[in-house]
């Protein structure tokens, strides 16, 4: 399965890879392939981004977790900015508020975040960052040229057509 784009996302000593593929089933299919004892399953494939994140003991660092994006939905700046969220949330869970990793038996664990809350806070960042993307370039369309009119255009129409 050719990948597109591959690269690092570094939050303090972690980091997060950046997988882009050419079709959503591309992305579903290396999903699948992924360590399910290191990322969890997944039940439904039915994203079109998703953020893994590794299970890691305190005191470890380097690959935190993989965010997947397919080629359309990596030029989304609602989707981008609603995966990175989740991105933030999980580093900021395991790394700051300390009591989410738990050790049971020699072996390392999350507790559970609520699915809903952490779906409404990537959601509610999303909005935001379209809202303030549209609202800023709207009233500076002077600053958009070539690819990035077009990533603006396709961006903000299906954005728009969501909601």
């Amino acid at each position: 399965m050719p990948i597109l784009k591959q690269f690092k996302l570094h939050v303090n000593k972690d980091y997060y890879e950046v997988v882009v593929f050419k079709t959503r089933q591309e992305m579903y299919e290396y999903r699948k392939l992924m360590n399910k004892e290191q990322y969890g399953r997944i039940c439904k494939f039915n994203f079109d981004a998703i953020c893994s994140t590794r299970i890691m003991k305190p005191g470890e660092h380097g690959l935190f977790g993989k965010i997947l994006f397919w080629e359309e939905s990596a030029q989304h700046i609602g989707i981008v900015s609603h995966e990175l969220s989740h991105g933030a949330l999980y580093w900021w869970l395991a790394r700051i508020n300390l009591p989410f990793i738990r050790e049971v038996n020699g072996k390392w664990y999350t507790h559970e975040v609520n699915k809903k809350s952490d779906e409404l806070f990537a959601e509610l960042q999303s909005m935001l960052v379209n809202d303030y993307w549209s609202v800023y370039l709207k009233e500076n369309r002077e600053i958009l040229t070539g690819k990035m009119k077009n990533a603006y255009i396709t961006a903000f129409t299906s954005a728009n057509r969501k909601r």
